[in-house]
């Protein structure tokens, strides 16, 4: 037990980098870094209650008030059980440290209890976020007793075994089996942003509530009903002991069984898990010559989709731009009913389409992590005899590439809803791309600034990072520069004074964020040591 307890606190200080958040000279951690995880904390538990009181009120308006439990459980076994999937094989099975804790005098059953006590931990504090405003919005609009109040914590303890099990059993068996492909990045890739894009489409379609919230609340009853998962932890908190009985045995039996299995078998479980494709007629070809710029691209562009996680995490805010304006298609008819007469266009809607694509833009980049990811090889890409901007110039690029391509489609989309005229299509593509240049620049220098090359699983890099989170900072912060006196002046002023405010804005962002990176961030490039 003690080397279990020394394993899971070492686990979390090299995961959340605690050492590098204290001072040299007091070993107390910093207090901006305390006030940016509490920043986090209270804008996370702030979209959480405003979606949730969204939801109660219209379903307290429908006479079924005690429909929210059930969905907010739903929902957060739901997230559970798709975080678990994304990062337990490689977590569990396959990380980087493998060998190293092979090494130590520990049985392997007890690096693998670290392990899965670890992501347990991480779901805990990513339910919490679900299950807490669930409990507290339910109670505003029901009548509680002592009885779910008591249950409360217990059934949140037992919440996430059950899912962790699922999860990690689907999440081992796909890189078992994709393993033996080829392309199996590309396969989990697909894979995951369908998931993805099903579940956001879902979920604007659910924002269009005003239209219908009796046909609303129908199809959640009927969701609610073919997923047994939330209905049965609901019964259990109000102290239905037959399903609360039932909950406890799906959440802990599967959990030990898992814990036990999985722990004796181990190491033949990774070893299988790191089985990769191998081409078993390779013949050698004409090797073919390339521009420094040229192959530092395709490098890069190789190395983004080498990686599922890498992928999937920064390609959020293009999708999400892209679901909402077909779910604004799908629903324009009720829409333009909204802002005037139908088949008339407001002149703010355009104004409006072009800060909806500047915010989505400014939530994540892949310049945030692209220096971290090149882990212990970074050494390879500093000895390579190109100039430090070619190399900064790649990574930009293929932040573009990811999210340019998305602002074209997102205003062809956008007139075919609408029809604007060529100056709004032009603005309405230039400022959310000015926006993408600034995030690939800035997100790059906080890279610089907070590297991280001794990760032993992707996950930690990509979703974990000092770096992406002042990234993610920086960039609320330049949208909100940007958006808010754009559009006090277009309220004021006009549509078109509005944009010209906005681009003159963001331009010197972008100009801001490119001497910090050709300055500083050249010398600290410099310095840089894996």
């Amino acid at each position: 037990m003690n080397k279990l307890r020394i394993l899971l606190k070492a686990n979390i200080i090299n995961t959340l980098s605690l050492n590098k958040l204290r001072k040299k000279s007091t070993g107390k951690i910093s207090p901006l870094a305390i006030l940016l995880v509490l920043t986090v904390v209270l804008f996370a538990f702030g979209f959480a209650f405003m979606y949730l009181f969204l939801f109660g009120s219209m379903f307290a308006d429908q006479g079924l008030a005690a429909l929210i439990l059930p969905l907010g459980l739903t929902a957060g076994s739901i997230v559970t059980l798709l975080t678990t999937i994304s990062t337990a094989n490689g977590y569990l099975f396959r990380s980087r440290d493998f060998e190293l804790l092979m090494a130590l005098p520990v049985k392997p059953r007890t690096v693998f209890a670290s392990k899965l006590f670890y992501l347990l931990i991480t779901n805990y504090v990513t339910l919490l976020f679900v299950y807490f405003p669930t409990v507290v919005v339910y109670a505003v609009y029901n009548r509680t007793d002592w009885v779910f109040w008591t249950l409360s914590l217990p059934v949140f303890l037992l919440f996430p075994l059950g899912l962790i099990t699922v999860g990690s059993l689907i999440s081992y068996l796909i890189g078992f089996l994709t393993s033996r492909f080829r392309y199996r990045n590309l396969l989990s890739i697909i894979f995951t942003i369908a998931v993805f894009v099903v579940v956001m489409f879902i979920n604007f379609r659910s924002g269009m509530i005003e239209e219908n919230p009796g046909q609303f609340t129908q199809d959640v009853l009927s969701f609610l009903d073919k997923i047994k998962i939330g209905n049965l932890v609901f019964k259990s908190l109000l102290g239905d002991w037959q399903n609360l009985l039932l909950f406890i045995g799906l959440s802990v039996l599967p959990f030990i069984g898992f814990v036990y299995l999985v722990g004796k078998s181990y190491v033949k479980a990774s070893l299988q898990s790191r089985v990769a494709y191998t081409r078993k007629n390779f013949r050698m070809g004409t090797l073919k010559g390339s521009t420094q710029n040229r192959a530092l691209l395709k490098r890069e562009i190789r190395r983004y989709f080498s990686s599922s996680i890498y992928v999937i995490n920064t390609i959020v805010g293009p999708i999400l731009t892209t679901i909402l304006l077909v779910v604004m298609a799908i629903n324009s008819g009720p829409i333009l009913e909204q802002f005037g007469q139908e088949g008339s266009v407001p002149e703010i809607l355009p104004f409006i389409l072009t800060a909806i694509f500047t915010a989505m833009l400014g939530i994540t980049s892949t310049t945030s992590c692209s220096l971290s990811i090149e882990g212990r090889q970074f050494w390879i890409l500093r000895s390579a005899p190109v100039r430090e901007k070619q190399i900064f110039q790649a990574k930009i690029l293929l932040n573009l590439l990811v999210s340019v391509p998305f602002i074209l489609l997102d205003v062809i989309i956008a007139n075919f809803i609408i029809r604007i005229s060529l100056l709004d299509s032009l603005f309405m593509f230039i400022l959310p791309s000015l926006l993408a240049l600034y995030m690939s620049v800035i997100g790059l220098y906080m890279n610089i600034l907070f590297p991280r090359f001794d990760y032993e699983n992707e996950t930690k890099v990509v979703k974990q990072s000092l770096s992406v989170l002042m990234a993610m900072i920086c960039g609320f912060a330049g949208a909100a520069l940007v958006l808010v006196p754009g559009f006090i002046v277009a309220t004021n002023v006009n549509i078109v004074a509005g944009y010209l405010v906005e681009l003159a804005i963001v331009a010197l962002l972008v100009g801001i964020a490119t001497y910090l990176l050709l300055n500083q961030g050249i010398k600290k490039y410099k310095k840089l040591i894996v």
